[in-house]
Order: structure tokens, then C-alpha cells, then sequence
């Protein structure tokens, strides 16, 4: 993506209340940042939006404007045809502060990460709240290897870490929400939920029913 065309991305994300600001990555990597100050997540991967801070080629280009597009964060391809001048007057009209719609595939995404939160939360709480955090952790992943429809964490301590951020509201890659979803509706479809996680722990423990 040539220098211009990196310019012409952030005039264009910019206009739409949005903005890039360096990544601490140390890579050169710029995070897209929303109207409301968050870092803006691909609704697919759940990682940050970031724009290298060096050109690449025609490719690169192509691949961020469809993933800022497919992200509610630009409506056309600034590249490509030009905007009607119904468009334009609209745009020059929003004010700064005036909040910009998302596409109904990015609402969709916030509200299953936010329903995710809210029963994580009720879950740990009632686990053994965040004194056994590691148990739960240990449990879920546990359950998750054993499972072909879920992808569960690379280790326990990692699953102790995607606990710890979706009690704190964080957004995790799409996959691992999923797999955490996945316990939750497994010990809660169960007709005894607190039986069916008491056996889970257990089988982690590798104690099994007596």
C-alpha cells in the first residue's frame, strides 16, 4: 500500500469519527479507535484493528478497505466510485459529536460479547467467585479439550487469563468467546447445573465419581 493511499484511508476513516493512534506493539502498527475512545475489534477475529505504519502493495490496500468495511467503519471504498453528492452533503453536515450507526453484523458481535460478560460474571461468582478463578480456569479448559466444536485455550494459564479479561469486559478473538459460550450453555442446559460443574471440576482433578 503506497504512503498515498495510506493517507487517503486515515482522511477517510476520519471523516467518519474514527482515527488511528500508534500501537505500543513496537512493530510500527497503528490501532483504529473508535468514536467513543475504545479500540475498535474485527468482528470476526475479536483482535484490534491496526493499519501498518509502513506501505505495502495493491493487496494490502484492497484487504484493509474490505476490512473496514466489513466493519461499519467506512461505507464505501474511498478508492473506488465516487460518493453521490447525497453522500457527500451528509458527511460534510455530521458534526463530530454525532454518533455513527454500525452495521448490524458489528452490533450483533458487541451484544454476544456483552451477554458473554454478564453470564461469565454470574458464573465465576458462582464457582467460587475469583478466589478459585484458577479452578474455574483449569475446569473449563478441561472440558473444552475434550470437545471437537470448540477451540479451547493453548494452556491453563492462559484460560485463568481469558477469564480475568472478560470479567473486566475485555473482548477476546471470536473462536474463544465462543468456547467459553460453549461451557456456559453446557453446565447450564444441564437439568442440575451445580452437579453437572462439580463433576466437571472433578474430572479435571482426574478424581472422578466415586
Amino acid at each position: 500500500m503506497a504512503k498515498g493511499d495510506m493517507g487517503v484511508i486515515q482522511r477517510a476513516v476520519r471523516k467518519r469519527g474514527y482515527r488511528f493512534e500508534r500501537s505500543d506493539s513496537g512493530r510500527g502498527h497503528e490501532r483504529l479507535i473508535g468514536p467513543d475512545g475504545e479500540v475498535v475489534t474485527d468482528i470476526e477475529t475479536g483482535l484490534p484493528i491496526t493499519i501498518a505504519g509502513t506501505p505495502g502493495d495493491w493487496r494490502t490496500r484492497t484487504k484493509m478497505v474490505s476490512q473496514l468495511r466489513r466493519n461499519g467503519v467506512l461505507e464505501h471504498d474511498p478508492f473506488g466510485q465516487r460518493p453521490t453528492d447525497k453522500t457527500l452533503n451528509s458527511e460534510r453536515e455530521r458534526t463530530p459529536l454525532e454518533p455513527i450507526a454500525e452495521s448490524p453484523a458489528v452490533e450483533l458481535r458487541r451484544e454476544t460479547h456483552r451477554r458473554l460478560v454478564d453470564e461469565i460474571k454470574v458464573f465465576v461468582a458462582k464457582t467460587g467467585g475469583t478466589t478459585l478463578i484458577r479452578q474455574t480456569a483449569w475446569a473449563g479448559k478441561h472440558w473444552m479439550d475434550g470437545q471437537d466444536h470448540v477451540e479451547g485455550p493453548i494452556s491453563a494459564r492462559y484460560a485463568e487469563q481469558q477469564l480475568e479479561s472478560l470479567l473486566a469486559g475485555k473482548t477476546l478473538p471470536l473462536r474463544e468467546e465462543q468456547a467459553w459460550q460453549a461451557l456456559l450453555d453446557e453446565v447450564n442446559g444441564d437439568s442440575d447445573p451445580s452437579l453437572r460443574w462439580i463433576e466437571m471440576v472433578r474430572e479435571a482433578r482426574g478424581i472422578g465419581w466415586l
